[in-house]
């Protein structure tokens, strides 16, 4: 998601984050802790690959993936949808 090579990710680990990735990463980590909350572990895999309209055709993964900032919002937008679901 960050574009970033492994030997890069273990820098941020020993150096700290760069500050121009913190709020980024702070709200993925949050995205992460609603997934933990409402959705069954086994299940999340299928949650995040699975293509909805919500998201323009597109999965959870894909959409974070394409533009982790933007698509953070469209992933709120979307969990708020989906968890206010309530069938008739």
């Amino acid at each position: 998601m960050f574009d970033r090579s492994a030997p890069s990710l273990i820098e941020w680990r020993s150096r700290g984050i760069p500050r121009e990735k913190r709020a980024t990463l702070a709200r993925l980590r949050d995205l992460a802790k609603i997934f933990r909350r409402k959705i069954y572990e086994e299940r999340i895999p299928e949650v995040v690959r699975t293509p909805d309209e919500w998201l323009g055709g597109r999965g959870i993964l894909e959409t974070l993936i394409g533009d982790p900032r933007n698509g953070i919002d469209a992933v709120y937008a979307y969990l708020d949808r989906l968890f206010s679901y309530v069938p008739e």
